[in-house]
């Protein structure tokens, strides 16, 4: 009995202690500026109870043992760790992270850098502006963000490429910048889906992004991507989700039905034709071509993802699926695109200094397309639509099922009892529709995994292997068609099957120390060395005649004569790259910062003697607010001088330039037969070497009025040297040129970026944003004996339009001015040189003066309105949409007063300043109104947030171009030689969106 009661009596001490230490602890969680913060991650440290905060930042946690500290974290804020004690009550200021992705400049490799520090130009897109627009490729979220970043689409139509520039176009060749994803070199970004990153770092000089040598003479876009977060009670579920429609924002000025009537009777009348009756008027229709051919189509986009992890772990799982249909050519499926992908992220400690992360994305891309704003015939849909008259119906009036011909030359072109000329050049768009079949199924796979090794204190070792495939199939079809009271038909259907595959294989190892630590000297040092292969193969066959007759069904098992396909000889190359790096930051007490970089990269592009390249770089800033006079200033947050030094580079040739290359599948006849043979590739060039970018920068930082007012002000020389163009052989040689170093190009301008915010304590919260680029794009010099670079072909001009040459920017445009117009009508072109013959000149360019944005965020108890304006000043257009080399085409309104001779007949025109058009323009990109409803009707349903908005996008466009879309890229992907032709493409539709964002 008596060893009873002691029992009960040492179990009741035990457990009244116990209780003692089972104690609840609540709190708010704030900002510095008292700004309650909701989300914040409060875990038991050593366990995964915890809790989150509401939407006031309070929170409550029960059950507290004895020594338990509590783990306070949340993205963009410094993780705290607080002994609980005997406090009950906890109030956390949150501290802004500098290393958090909101605040931090990643600049490769794995460094890492605060704002304060950064010594070079550095450019960042947050999480928050990539959410704000949404997008369907994600270079598109870097347009108009910063200073320095231009980004044209070469077409509106679904999945079709961007043209992207930072500080100007470098070369004549490709002026890309280099794209890396968590580090991985990867050739564009559509496999990427928007909702899976976290932010972009655009490395703009040539200090930040010497440290990619070989590639960066372009500049550096670094993407990272999502991952998961350790310590979170419970694993975090996101779903995000919009749907639309889409429609033309504007059509072209074009003749309408009466406006034809009046030109095309002016012009019969000038030439003793026959002019068309009232009565025939009458009969005629009134084709409006754009409301025949555009839609208004749907796009949507479904995107999950979960991020989780415990205390030596985390990962991120993601999904999603973008759909569109093209305005023109979507409901038949021949213009749609469709990306679904999966990404999985994991990362985790073998050991407490030992880390391993895996990374892998899985897209799917399937691609209808349409030919457009091409320098051939016969290929652009939109080129027929805007030279086809409204007189002239879409379909036969006796069949509908029958697309009408109007240029039938076999008998004479009748509607509804009224006979017309018959068009020339130019095919009926509906027919031109239903002949472009064009797929492409692209399958993408990106892998990588990391080692992170703290061998000792301040000392790593890291080492990352990346993998990346990409395989292509692309399918081209042209059906047979007989319709023979429109006397057209073609008998023999077509197939063109294409095999394009891409695999990147690469290895980056480095090493970094600290060597002081708690010290007012800091120094840093990092050294590397980074593998690169590229295999590339491409496989064609061609056929015609087939048992079926759809793009879907069409394979060469049912063509009709297997003996008729054609085997084009296969292509196959490799490039290997190899650059060893290093790299030493110094900072004084955070107030002078210095860097200096060294890369030597040797490209199995060049030959032995020319093989490697050298790429340094020095920086330095001087914080001048860390000085004693600025110090204590209530006004000034950041003031920081920066400067900046380096040289980058770049092999983006096709390889083998500099050895003798022979290809297969040539012959001649001889003995009676063909003998099968072998010719040369091209003329080597055994001296082609690298292509270098050297830059200089200064820049300004400011910071204000406790960080409210932000201002980042730059000016960069950029000076590019022994750029590589194909160029130097003879014509009647008959062998294509090879690369050869021969011209300088300098790019040189001026940044402005300023930003201000605004947070009160009744939750209203403002902030206004704009940036300005000025650039200035001259070609210094050029060899081949100065002859100067011609681009822009037309299947509506003979000459050229741009003409590339010192003095002058790249892509200029070159014919004749027009002096007057004389009293018959005809263009009189400037005799420069007084030898009675009209001379060419430079007539413009499609360079913008300065581009421009303008951002506004309002944020009010719930709702947001978010508003992104984007600008381009300066910039030209050479219009070639129109065909006046067919007879009796289509033209703008402009020509019914603009005094020229009436010339309906048909001519071939002359590049001149006639068809040159300012191309400035200011576009609503977006408009966004959202509302995130109450936190308790939300955890209500079992949420912890949800988001509903609104957006418009292209909602307005202000220029002076009387085309469809004054936004114009370049013609094909690498070609800077082509640059603001518009020779008909598919605009950027005005679109409509209803989303969703959710959370629990």
């Amino acid at each position: 009995m008596k060893n009873s009661l002691l029992k009960i009596l040492f179990w009741g001490i035990i457990l009244t202690v116990s209780n003692s230490y089972a104690q609840s602890v609540s709190g708010t969680v704030t900002e510095e500026n008292g700004t309650p913060i909701p989300g914040v991650n409060i875990i038991v440290k050593g366990t995964t109870d915890g809790t989150s905060t509401d939407f006031d930042g309070k929170y409550t946690i029960d059950n507290l043992s004895e020594g338990a500290i509590l783990v306070f974290s949340s993205l963009s804020f410094k993780t705290q760790e607080i002994l609980v004690n005997d406090q009950t009550t906890i109030n956390v200021i949150m501290v802004s992270d500098t290393e958090a992705l909101g605040e931090v400049v990643i600049l490769g490799y794995g460094q890492v850098q605060n704002k304060k520090s950064v010594t070079s130009a550095v450019s960042t897109v947050s999480t928050e502006q990539i959410e704000r627009v949404p997008i369907a490729l994600p270079e598109a979220a870097l347009q108009g963000t910063a200073p320095g970043i231009a980004v044209t689409q070469t077409s509106g139509a679904p999945g079709a490429p961007l043209t992207v520039r930072l500080r100007g176009t470098s070369s004549t060749g490709a002026s890309t910048p280099l794209f890396l994803v968590d580090g991985q070199q990867v050739p564009n970004l559509n496999h990427i889906n928007a909702s899976d990153i976290e932010s972009f770092s655009v490395l703009k000089d040539a200090a930040s992004a010497s440290i990619f040598g070989a590639r960066g003479g372009n500049g550096v876009v670094l993407i990272e991507t999502k991952s998961g977060k350790r310590n979170l009670a419970a694993p975090k579920v996101s779903i995000d989700g919009y749907t639309g429609f889409q429609s033309l924002l504007r059509k072209p000025d074009l003749m309408d039905k009466n406006q034809y009537v009046q030109y095309f009777n002016e012009f019969q009348a000038s030439n003793g034709g026959t002019q068309l009756t009232d009565a025939e008027i009458a009969a005629l229709p009134d084709t409006d071509w754009y409301d025949e051919l555009f839609d208004t189509t749907p796009i949507s986009n479904i995107a999950a993802s979960v991020i989780g992890g415990g205390e030596k772990y985390s990962y991120a799982i993601s999904g999603g699926i973008f759909q569109q249909d093209g305005m023109l050519g979507g409901r038949e499926n021949k213009s749609n695109f469709d990306r679904k992908n999966v990404r999985i992220n994991f990362e985790t400690d073998i050991r407490e200094n030992f880390n391993v992360e895996v990374n892998a994305n899985l897209a799917d891309i399937d691609r209808n397309f349409l030919l457009e704003n091409a320098g051939v015939t016969g290929t652009s849909i939109i080129n027929f639509i805007n030279a086809m008259p409204a007189i002239y119906p879409v379909n036969d009036p006796n069949d509908p099922s029958v697309p009408f011909n109007p240029g039938n030359q076999t008998n004479p072109v009748v509607v509804n009892g009224v006979t017309l000329p018959a068009l020339g050049a130019v095919a009926n768009p509906e027919l031109a529709l239903l002949l472009n079949n064009n797929n492409t199924q692209t399958a993408v796979t990106n892998a990588s995994i990391k080692g992170d090794w703290e061998i000792f204190d301040r000392f790593r070792l890291q080492g990352t292997y990346y993998h990346f495939n990409s395989d292509a199939f692309t399918k081209q079809f042209f059906p047979s068609f007989n319709f023979p009271t429109q006397a057209i038909a073609s008998p023999n259907a077509t197939l063109i099957e294409t095999r394009t595959e891409m695999v990147l294989r690469q290895f980056d190892a480095n090493v970094r120390y600290d060597f002081f630590q708690n010290s007012d000297h800091k120094l840093d040092a990092l050294a590397g060395f980074s593998t690169y292969e590229s295999d590339f193969s491409n496989s064609t066959l061609s056929g015609v005649g087939f048992f079926v007759n759809t793009l879907d069904e069409a394979n060469f098992a049912l063509i009709t004569n297997p003996s008729s396909i054609t085997v084009a000889p296969p292509v196959e190359t490799e490039n290997n790259l190899l650059g060893i790096y290093g790299k030493v930051k110094y900072s004084y007490m955070d107030k002078y910062n210095v860097e200096a970089t060294l890369r030597a990269d040797s490209s199995s592009n060049f030959g032995d003697d020319n093989r490697t390249g050298i790429f340094p770089s020095v920086s330095a800033g001087w914080v001048i607010s860390e000085e004693n006079f600025l110090q204590d200033s209530e006004v000034i947050d950041l003031l920081k001088l920066r400067a900046s030094w380096g040289i980058n580079g770049s092999d983006f040739i096709a390889p083998y330039q500099f050895s003798p290359i022979l290809n297969a599948g040539s012959g001649t006849n001889f003995g009676g037969g063909l003998n099968p043979g072998l010719t040369p590739a091209f003329l080597q060039n055994p001296d082609v070497k690298w292509e270098e970018v050297a830059q200089t920068n200064i820049g300004l930082d400011i910071n204000a009025f406790n960080n409210a007012l932000g201002i980042t002000i730059d000016y960069y020389n950029k000076q590019s040297s022994d750029v590589l163009i194909p160029i130097g052989i003879p014509i009647f040689s008959g062998f294509p040129a090879p690369a050869t170093n021969i011209a300088d190009v300098e790019n040189q301008g001026f940044e402005f970026l300023v930003s201000y915010q605004q947070t009160y304590k009744s939750g209203f919260r403002w902030q206004l944003g704009a940036n300005l680029a000025v650039n200035k794009n001259e070609v210094t010099s050029i060899g081949n004996n100065g002859q100067p670079l011609q681009g822009g072909n037309t299947f509506v001009f003979n000459d050229p339009i741009t003409l590339t040459t010192e003095g002058e920017a790249i892509s200029s445009f070159f014919g004749f001015e027009v002096e007057s117009i004389d009293d018959d009508g005809n263009l009189v072109f400037r005799d420069f040189d007084g030898d009675g013959n009209p001379d060419k000149t430079f007539i413009g360019s499609p360079l913008p003066d300065f581009t421009y944005g303008i951002t506004l965020d309002l944020e009010y108890k719930g709702f947001d309105l978010s508003t992104f304006l984007y600008g381009s000043q300066g910039n030209d257009i050479f219009d070639a949409t129109l065909r006046p080399d067919g007879a009796f085409t289509n033209r703008k309104e402009s020509f019914l007063t603009n005094g020229v001779v009436n010339r309906l007949g048909g001519f071939t025109p002359q590049v001149s300043d006639f068809f040159v058009q300012d191309g400035s323009f200011l576009k609503m990109k977006t408009l966004t109104l959202g509302y995130s409803l109450k936190e308790s009707w939300v955890e209500s349903i079992g949420l912890n947030r949800l988001r509903i908005y609104g957006t418009a996008q292209n909602l307005f466009l202000i220029t002076d171009y009387d085309g469809t879309d004054p936004e114009i890229g370049e013609q094909a992907s690498g070609n800077s030689l082509d640059l603001g032709i518009d020779r008909g493409f598919n605009p950027q539709p005005r679109t409509f969106l209803f989303g969703f964002q959710l959370e629990f």
